[in-house]
């Protein structure tokens, strides 16, 4: 079943999302005794912060006859549903903790492609391919900080 959404939905949701997992690497941070895996989890909370500042800079481009240009979305199982299946364990270190921050990333970059990929107007398409664009940048920053803290 498909379903109808706003182009500013689905900001607000990217925003939210990231200031919620900022949060989470907050709280992770504050629970972990690992000094590196903390240094590591603060980063990822100052990164999300940046992207959530970043969307927010984005939104403010659009026209407004833009952000609320409704599109068709084929939601797969449920708009977020890869979300859902990510978990934090106890005693991860430093490749655990990047490989879901990946996953996590990747699942909203998989909602901009699907967004992208599905619409047949031209400006929602190039809104969610700049939106991917980005986050692929992100996902490159993220792997290079994680490797500069595993050789430290």
């Amino acid at each position: 079943m498909s379903k109808f959404e706003r182009v500013k939905d689905v900001i607000e949701f990217a925003k939210c999302f990231h200031e919620k997992v900022s949060k989470l690497y907050e709280r992770l941070s504050i629970s972990t005794d690992d000094e590196r895996i903390r240094i590591f989890l603060d980063y990822l909370s100052r990164h999300e912060k940046n992207i959530e500042d970043q969307l927010n800079e984005f939104e403010g481009g659009l026209s407004d006859k833009l952000l609320d240009s409704w599109f068709r979305f084929l939601p797969e199982e449920g708009k977020y549903k890869c979300f859902e299946d990510i978990k934090f364990k106890p005693g991860m270190d430093v490749d655990d903790v990047t490989d879901l921050a990946l996953e996590m990333d990747k699942c909203l970059l998989n909602v901009y492609a699907r967004i992208a990929s599905s619409t047949e107007n031209h400006k929602i398409k190039e809104i969610f391919q700049s939106l991917y664009d980005m986050g692929n940048k992100d996902i490159h920053k993220l792997m290079l900080s994680a490797q500069t803290l595993k050789t430290l």
